[in-house]
């Protein structure tokens, strides 16, 4: 019985360590996706900048 106990727990800590690690993964994601949007929004702006430089011009 004792045996048992000790493998559902290692089995219970190693759903709890999988739970964490697909939390970080989308964590991570969320980050990566907040990059690219950032990303994307300093390209605008900088496109932007151009054809006023470009009309100032």
């Amino acid at each position: 019985m004792a045996t048992l106990k000790v493998s559902w727990l290692k089995v219970s800590w190693l759903k709890v360590s999988w739970l964490k690690v697909s939390w970080l993964k989308v964590s991570w994601l969320k980050v990566s996706r907040l990059k690219v949007s950032r990303l994307k929004v300093i390209r605008l702006k900088v496109s932007r900048l151009k054809v006023n430089w470009l009309k100032v011009s």
